[in-house]
């Protein structure tokens, strides 16, 4: 009998799937797309530490229906007495001596309908919540040591790879209890294949987590998929990432700790928010995939605290990737993909229990943080799927529910697996995890089967045309038609007709499409073939500034040269001067006027001499030698003087035009840069832009190819000499 406490049994609001009646193949797929969240809860038994540290034996605070997934909690403060309620899909008590409950039964009951659903084309998740030493990795990968263990088995066997975690990734705080493998995982002396299974051991596939035991009937699916269907193929990627202090860092990367690159976040429209610099792996076999997931683990940050020996300090996710792609009857291909996303999340933890200073104490505080984001996703995801409105949804304020915003309320069939621990100690964060569980239980998922929705709505045609066809086979002959049997006949002329249509105006979008893209590559050669053209000029420009520098260096030496040849000439003509200086004899008519002239006996130039100089200019008043002479420097002076304001002049303005190629040379280069710059945004937006207008146009004329009841006479499609100008075009382009 419950008491006053007790709240009813909550069970998910479950839309149920009617059978196919063959009449409306798109209502069924419409009703199918919805899935409930399914939540199972999984009780770990008392750890040696509990048992050891408690004087008496220890009373569980959990009650369990593990077929009708009832779990009842009772409150060790009321001597154990009922105090709520809860209904999941499945109840696991892991017990050592209950192998019905181990992780072979949770794989069964949680992994296999999730591995159906990605096979058929569905994306999935499975994540583990819980405290903190719960269980929530043990249910994921298993045991603790397998991966140390398998680390040291490619160590024996010449691995490349270190055999033990890096200190900084595996600390223990002073005063707890080192890490101690099991006897039963401890490796022989026999060398052994490690590349094949996860761990050698005998019993180590029985105590695997569900990400390995997926990772094996994948491939056997996929496999077994493949022999039925020779044009059956597929592609299998990972992604195996942490969320460390609400920071991203990738597993599959082998780097030191302080080398870690963090990646960032980005969203897209159409995939969602993504990781960006993520590393995918691509895989072709099984030993491959669980070979990756044993060294991501080993890459994973983990620490010793006092409530648990290996305490994951990070959010992994592991994300597989698979690609799918068949052939009909007909050649027509298929595509369909999936994702599945395996979350394994650290553990929500008291910080005055777990004993954790220092950096400890900052990672509990952001996986509290995360973990508290988390809760209020799943509150208002639970709220929005019960009919409420105005709820807002905050996937953004941590990294961990924005990367799996898809998988909690989008398009995503997910499964959750909620770890408690039946401790009295642990009473509070058991009843706050079933708490979370139970709202999880009732968000409902959108999921569809990813693939392309034109070959979705002609596999629904065509699937309706073959059930219209079978039925006039099925029915009777009869000597009269009736009108049922001409109305089935006509609506199978009338979507053989629409299918005729709707090939005519796919080729019809591809010939519009087709001439769009020759435009646009005529307008970019026109654009090209200008740019070209300024280059040219460009070049001209600066072959032009390089020619007045010769010019300019060239001048230069000339005038150092003119320089030395007037030297030389004023040296000669001194000699000259010197040579035609005579003194007049006493007897000459000219000495009275110039010894009146100068007033004393003083050497006396030539007539001759006189007349030469003034006919250059030189006016010598006296005729003596010393006023020649100053005369001549005078001159000579004026004449250095005057070549030398001619040379800075000419240099001014050689220096002036230069700085003028100079700046019209820079600017020739930025015009260059921006016209290359706006031309390559115009092409990609040009591109965009065309690319969703013609999604759009392409959607509303199949559209309206569907609904219009007049056929259409089928005209041919776009000749190939459109497509070989096409070709002819792009080429061009490129070169």
């Amino acid at each position: 009998m419950l008491s006053s406490g007790t709240t009813p049994v909550e069970r998910a609001s479950r839309q149920p799937e009617s059978p196919s009646t063959g009449t409306d193949v798109a209502s069924q797929s419409q009703t199918s797309l919805f899935s409930a969240t399914r939540v199972y809860v999984r009780v770990r038994p008392f750890n040696h530490r509990e048992k050891q540290e408690s004087a008496q034996p220890l009373m569980s605070t959990l009650e369990l229906a593990p077929q009708e997934g009832i779990i009842t909690v009772l409150d060790p403060s009321n001597s154990y007495r009922p105090q709520l309620t809860y209904a999941f899909e499945h109840c696991f008590e892991s017990k050592a001596a209950e192998e019905e409950d181990g992780q072979e039964s949770v794989y069964q009951h949680v992994g296999r309908s999730v591995l159906h659903n990605v096979i058929e084309g569905y994306n999935g998740c499975i994540f583990a919540y819980g405290q903190t030493g719960s269980g929530k990795t043990y249910t994921m990968l298993g045991p603790a040591g397998l991966a140390a263990l398998e680390t040291q088995q490619d160590g024996r066997r010449g691995s490349s790879r270190v055999g033990t975690p890096r200190v900084s990734r595996n600390r223990c705080t002073p005063g707890t209890t080192p890490l101690r493998l099991e006897k039963s995982l401890v490796p022989s002396e026999t060398p052994v294949d490690t590349e094949s299974v996860l761990i050698t051991d005998d019993n180590a596939q029985a105590v695997e987590g569900l990400i390995p035991r997926l990772a094996r009937d994948i491939f056997h699916s996929l496999h077994r998929k493949h022999k039925k269907s020779s044009s059956h193929s597929f592609r299998v990627e990972i992604e195996y990432y942490e969320i460390y202090n609400e920071k991203v860092f990738d597993l599959l990367v082998n780097e030191s700790t302080s080398d870690k690159t963090e990646l960032q976040l980005r969203h897209q429209p159409t995939c969602g928010a993504y990781v960006k610099g993520l590393v995918r792996k691509n895989v072709v076999e099984e030993k491959d995939l669980l070979k990756w997931i044993r060294r991501g683990s080993v890459e994973r940050h983990t620490a010793c605290t006092k409530v648990n020996d290996r305490s994951s300090r990070s959010h992994a996710i592991f994300c597989l990737h698979i690609a799918q792609l068949t052939l009909d009857e007909n050649d027509n291909g298929g595509r369909v993909s999936s994702k599945l996303n395996l979350v394994d999340l650290a553990g929500s933890e008291r910080t005055g229990a777990s004993g954790v200073e220092g950096k400890l104490f900052r990672e509990a505080t952001k996986i509290n943080l995360s973990l508290t984001v988390l809760g209020r996703v799943i509150d208002a995801l639970a709220d929005l799927s019960t009919g409420k409105h105005g709820i807002f949804c905050p996937y953004r304020d941590s990294n961990l529910t924005w990367l799996l915003m898809d998988s909690l309320g989008g398009n995503s069939k997910t499964s959750m697996v909620a770890t408690v621990s039946p401790n009295p100690l642990h009473y509070e964060e058991t009843c706050q995890t079933l708490r979370y569980a139970a709202r999880a239980k009732q968000i409902v998922n959108r999921a569809i089967v990813n693939e392309d929705p034109q070959v979705r709505q002609i596999k629904t045609l065509t699937a309706e045309l073959a059930r219209l066809r079978r039925l006039l086979c099925e029915r009777p002959q009869l000597e009269h038609r009736n009108e049922g049997v001409e109305r089935l006949q006509d609506r199978v002329l009338q979507l053989e007709q629409e299918v005729a249509d709707r090939d005519f105006t796919i080729d019809e979008l591809r010939s519009q499409l087709l001439e769009k893209n020759v435009a646009e590559l005529k307008s970019l050669e026109d654009e090209n073939r200008r740019l070209h053209h300024e280059v040219k000029e460009f070049r001209h420009t600066n072959m032009t500034v390089q020619r007045l520098q010769n010019e300019l260096s060239a001048a230069t030496k000339e005038t150092e040269q003119l320089r030395a040849q007037l030297a030389v000439l004023e040296k000669e003509k001194k000699e000259q001067m010197m040579s035609r200086l005579v003194v007049p004899s006493a007897n000459s008519p000219m000495k009275g006027a110039a010894g009146e002239a100068t007033g004393g006996p003083q050497a006396q130039l030539g007539y001759f001499t006189l007349q030469a100089l003034n006919r250059l200019g030189i006016g010598i008043e006296g005729g003596n030698y010393a006023r020649l002479i100053d005369a001549v420097t005078r001159c000579a002076l004026q004449a250095t003087q005057q070549y030398k304001d001619m040379l800075q002049k000419n240099a001014a303005l050689i220096d002036s035009h230069s700085w003028a190629l100079r700046e019209s040379l820079q600017k020739l280069e930025s015009k260059e840069r921006a016209v290359l710059s706006a031309t390559g945004e115009k092409l990609v937006a040009a591109f965009e832009r065309a690319s969703a207008k013609q999604g759009k146009r392409t959607e509303m004329q199949l559209e309206r190819a569907t609904s219009s009841s007049p056929p259409k006479k089928r005209r041919r499609s776009q000749p190939r000499s459109t497509r070989r100008k096409y070709n002819r075009v792009r080429k061009s382009l490129q070169r």
